[in-house]
């Protein structure tokens, strides 16, 4: 046992380059997951006028700065998100045939944003990895001030509220952003560096056994038979050491 041991341990000397080979798999699952794993930007810009209010409910309204200051009012809102959930192309776009209320509320805090760009200006923002839920929770959230918006203009009674205008600007736009490197490649990547290793050291294995070339004086006497009276060792090793002591 311990001289297979030995042997094996000996045989990296002369295969050790087949632990190298297993870099290239993991290497190659991260190369190409700067080229697969895609960040889509989905946007849309919404330009507003005078003193603009959301209609909150039936008898209550709330000025549109408020829902600036707290985007939440608006993307997290429980009856909106029970109407969103009720959406068949949600779980089509998913792949899912259920999603929880908190599954829901993470994934639209995770992905989609609501900012002031100018004096007059809003941006609605999705970033993730799937284009098409990004417009849809673009185009939910827009449609959905914009209507919250009128509502709120035709039950006022404030003559400021007259002016007030709230609208889409131009369509959508839609930009692909491609990351060096992300975390969630990390677990991946470490799974299969441990996978090629294992299958490194049995090739190395296999290379050794497969090996029939002679590897000591016990293995030439066991096969031909007869003892070994004499050996003539590499002298290639003691003659690099005498010309390094000679340059000493």
């Amino acid at each position: 046992m311990g001289f297979l041991i030995k042997r094996y341990a000996q045989s990296f000397k002369h295969y050790w380059w087949l632990l190298l080979l297993a870099l290239l798999p993991p290497a190659f699952y991260l190369i190409s997951q700067i080229y697969l794993d895609r960040i889509f930007i989905v946007s849309q810009d919404v330009s507003y006028s005078g003193q603009v209010r959301v209609a909150k409910n039936p008898v209550e309204s709330l000025p549109l700065e408020q829902i600036l200051k707290d985007p939440n009012l608006l993307l997290q809102e429980d009856f909106a998100l029970s109407q969103l959930g009720k959406n068949v192309r949600l779980f089509q776009l998913l792949e899912s045939s259920s999603l929880s209320d908190v599954e829901l509320r993470r994934l639209i805090d995770s992905t989609l944003s609501l900012s002031e760009t100018t004096n007059s200006t809003i941006l609605f923002s999705y970033r993730g990895k799937n284009e098409g839920l990004g417009n849809l929770l673009v185009d939910y959230f827009v449609t959905r001030l914009t209507q919250r918006a009128e509502a709120a203009i035709v039950r006022s009674r404030n003559p400021a509220a007259e002016g007030a205008s709230l609208a889409t600007v131009g369509p959508r736009s839609i930009a692909v952003q491609r990351a060096l490197w992300d975390d969630s490649r990390l677990g991946p990547a470490t799974m299969i560096l441990l996978v090629s290793l294992v299958l490194g050291f049995i090739a190395i294995g296999l290379a050794e056994v497969l090996d029939q070339s002679f590897k000591s004086d016990r293995q030439i006497a066991r096969y031909i038979g007869l003892p070994i009276l004499g050996s003539i060792p590499n002298a290639e090793p003691l003659t690099k050491r005498i010309k390094g002591s000679g340059k000493d």
